[in-house]
């Protein structure tokens, strides 16, 4: 199947940050995609209900979407992340 976005498969965080700083949506595919079982996982910690905390995870990308701007450094994304979960 061929990828239809302009994004290279693996990107590192800094290139990440970048992008996600100019609000290219492919940016936050990326960091959903890389960070998604993690956050579930830790929500999963928490709540038990797999629906709640699969609607708390995407609730969490929103917030990072609405408040990208606020992130300081590629370090910040999944502290960020963690955070608001």
């Amino acid at each position: 199947m061929k990828r239809t976005d302009s994004l290279p498969r693996i990107l590192k965080d800094a290139q990440l940050y970048e992008l996600l700083k100019k609000g290219d949506p492919n940016s936050l595919e990326h960091i959903y995609l890389r960070y998604k079982r993690l956050l579930f996982w830790i929500g999963k910690q928490i709540v038990e209900d797999d629906f709640v905390v699969e609607t708390l995870v995407q609730d969490v990308f929103l917030k990072l979407w609405l408040q990208r701007d606020s992130i300081e450094t590629p370090n910040h994304i999944l502290g960020f992340l963690r955070f608001v979960l």
